[in-house]
């Protein structure tokens, strides 16, 4: 098992619950994007299905050797980073799917954040282009892994380089019962993170629709 990084799961309760087939999917996505060689950590609020939360926890379980209950995605979030100890932390909820135009992988990716003091590296659900919260993305052709930079440190899949960012980004998070709030409270000029590929890299993640998903996967 690998050292230098962790992967952190965020999930909650949703209509489908207890069913685990959504979080699988990406995790699945994941191992085969990344390996498996890397521990694994899930953090679950149990709203708003509270009533289904024990059995969707306990189904959780038998997948994933650490399962801990959270109150908010932020309260999982704050947590995650504090009780960690590998410089490098993969920040993952639970309705992405990893797509081929990913080129790289981690230990490049993590070689290339480091040499570039980068403190927080998302995929893209879209081509790598100016506009909505990127509209001031700028290029950065450096060889060993192309990337562009942006103030919108969005909470779609991410790695963060645990120190940089206790040192830098801890401080904005606010800590709150609902979901809302991590990447709002990141992205308000204070910091600077980066998107994984070149100028109009194509998307690398899939949104899978966590509510739309669970809407259909009901009995």
């Amino acid at each position: 098992m690998r050292t230098d990084i962790q992967l952190h799961m965020f999930t909650n309760a949703t209509a489908s619950a207890p069913g685990i087939e959504l979080i699988q999917t990406t995790y699945q996505s994941f191992i085969e994007t990344f390996g498996h060689d890397i521990a694994v950590t899930v953090w679950c609020d149990p709203n708003p299905n509270t009533d289904q939360a024990p059995s969707y926890m306990a189904n959780l379980r038998e997948l994933f050797p650490l399962v801990h209950e959270t109150r908010s995605l932020s309260d999982g979030f704050v947590r995650a980073i504090e009780s960690s100890t590998a410089p490098y932390l993969f920040m993952l909820e639970h309705d992405w799917r990893f797509l081929p135009t990913i080129q790289h992988g981690l230990t490049d990716i993590m070689a290339a954040m480091e040499a570039q003091d980068l403190l927080h590296l998302r995929f893209n659900k879209r081509a790598n282009i100016a506009k909505k919260s990127d509209r001031a993305l700028q290029a950065v052709d450096y060889p060993r892994m192309p990337y562009c930079t942006t103030g919108f440190l969005s909470n779609n899949p991410h790695i963060i380089h645990r120190e940089r960012y206790i040192k830098r980004a801890l401080q904005w998070i606010t800590v709150r019962e609902k979901t809302f709030g991590i990447e709002k409270d990141l992205s308000q000029g204070h910091l600077t993170g980066a998107i994984y590929g070149s100028a109009g890299h194509p998307a690398t993640i899939e949104h899978l629709d966590g509510k739309s998903y669970q809407i259909h996967t009901l009995p």
